[in-house]
């Protein structure tokens, strides 16, 4: 039988991934502080597209999944693991429906398969994670710019808003 497409988007035999596999960074626990919201508007005030990336279990008394969620229009250290009834109100909830989906069928097929089929895959799965893991790391910077903080900015343009104020006031 033929093996079904991989993506590197949607893996689920490393140790990062799958529901067979216990997931070797369930302890580790990647929560927001307590104290904040996540707020993933973009500028124009519209929720962002989730982009899935990855998902993770934790061994509990009932198997809760999360999925890391890539925001459109914010870089990658924004993403956040959320789970599936977190993502229910999101605009891009059909995508990760799509990717259970998607888990689901190659999961059943996997359990299929040969031994050998099998550790193929694996290690076809472990070559595109490590791929992953790259495509976050800078390749090169092109340009550099430096840039004032908003504060510092604020400040000076009232200084510069109090000086024109004045000049109008001493020509008339």
């Amino acid at each position: 039988a033929p093996s079904p497409p991989l993506s590197p988007l949607h893996s689920s035999s490393s140790p990062h991934f799958g529901s067979a596999i216990k997931d070797e960074a369930a302890d580790v626990k990647l929560k927001m502080e307590e104290d904040e919201a996540p707020d993933h508007r973009s500028e124009a005030g519209t929720p962002p597209q989730p982009k899935l990336l990855h998902k993770r279990h934790e061994e509990q008394e009932m198997e809760v999944r999360e999925y890391l969620i890539k925001w459109k229009g914010a870089s990658h250290m924004h993403n956040t693991w959320e789970t599936e009834e977190d993502m229910q109100s999101v605009r891009g909830n059909k995508k990760l429906k799509n990717y259970i989906k998607r888990v689901k069928e190659r999961e059943m097929w996997t359990r299929m398969c040969t031994p050998e089929e099998q550790e193929q895959i694996n290690i076809e799965k472990e070559i595109e994670v490590t791929m992953m893991a790259q495509w976050v790391q800078v390749d090169r910077i092109l340009q550099r710019r430096t840039v004032q903080a908003q504060d510092e900015a604020e400040s000076e343009r009232r200084e510069q808003e109090q000086e024109q104020e004045r000049r109008t006031a001493q020509q008339q």
